[in-house]
């Protein structure tokens, strides 16, 4: 019982050493917040302002489909050669453009993100930057379309030659038939010719009959040929119809939703928050050190 009532008798008295402490080097204590308060407001008061503004932009389409990804224009964006046509435009550094600008994607949206050094900096730097994808997508909207066209006219040719390959078929066909039954109305007519049968004339029979089954032959040939160019004729129409059909799709151009406007307030520096974080370190700093300077003192006496 008496222990217990000796250890807290210690522990009344350590506290009332820190107190102690505490009062003794209030004037310390005091110095040390209000310079770190003052220090850090003067440096907030000096720090450049900060503003930030958003623009929305649509994305366009083509064929249904993204233009490109988000990926695609970011880096397109934030490239060396962009920021330095970006920088000469407004008289920016190129080197801090890069922490100035971000892009972020939200379903067939893109927010263009800008800081500057004052509101009509900001939004500045915004339409700089989507003027620069509304133009970048437009050459590839373009590009894309003039594709498809080219796309269209090689199909349209190959059909043409198709279509003339068709037709001397057909007439190869023609020729031969006639020259088939040339060739079996002369056999027929040796056949029925009286006479003897000489070996000459077998051989001339056998001749005519060989060169009437090669007609024969190179008929049945050539129609499979035909047939080969009809049904390669049959895909490339499919295949014209379905790129025609691509063509009359609405590719839409990327376009500025929501603009940029003005920031009514600055994002940085937060003098208040600075403050405030100020005074909790400064009264940190100060009875630290308060009892630094009351131990070094005990442990020079």
């Amino acid at each position: 019982m008496e222990n217990q009532k000796q250890s807290q008798y210690e522990e009344e008295i350590d506290l009332r050493d820190y107190i102690n402490v505490l009062l003794k080097r209030k004037k310390e204590i005091l110095a040390i917040f209000f310079v770190v308060v003052i220090l850090t407001a003067v440096i907030s008061l000096i720090m450049p302002k900060t503003f930030e503004t958003k623009s929305l932009l649509k994305v366009g389409q083509i064929q249904g489909k993204n233009i490109e990804s988000i990926g695609q224009t970011t880096a397109t964006v934030l490239s060396l050669a962009n920021l330095e046509k970006i920088g000469r435009k407004l008289g920016i550094d190129t080197i801090s453009l890069s922490g100035r600008i971000k892009l972020n994607e939200n379903t067939g949206f893109l927010a263009i993100i800008a800081k500057g050094s004052t509101p009509e900096e900001t939004v500045q730097l915004a339409n700089a930057v989507s003027e620069m994808i509304i133009e970048r997508h437009e050459k590839i909207i373009a590009q894309a379309q003039t594709a498809l066209e080219q796309e269209i006219q090689q199909i349209q040719n190959q059909i043409n030659d198709n279509e003339t390959a068709i037709e001397l078929s057909q007439e190869t066909i023609k020729d031969l038939k006639e020259e088939s039954q040339i060739m079996q109305k002369k056999v027929e007519d040796l056949l029925e010719e009286k006479g003897s049968v000489s070996e000459g004339r077998g051989l001339i029979v056998q001749t005519y009959i060989e060169a009437w089954q090669s007609s024969k032959n190179e008929v049945r040939n050539e129609k499979a040929k035909l047939e080969s160019l009809k049904a390669k004729s049959q895909n490339l129409i499919t295949n014209l119809r379905e790129k025609e059909l691509q063509k009359t799709y609405s590719n839409q151009l990327t376009q500025i939703e929501i603009p940029a406007v003005p920031p009514e307030t600055r994002i940085a520096p937060n003098r208040t928050q600075n403050v405030m974080i100020a005074g909790i370190l400064g009264l940190f700093i100060g009875t630290f050190f308060a009892f630094a300077s009351e131990y070094f003192r005990k442990v020079k006496l």
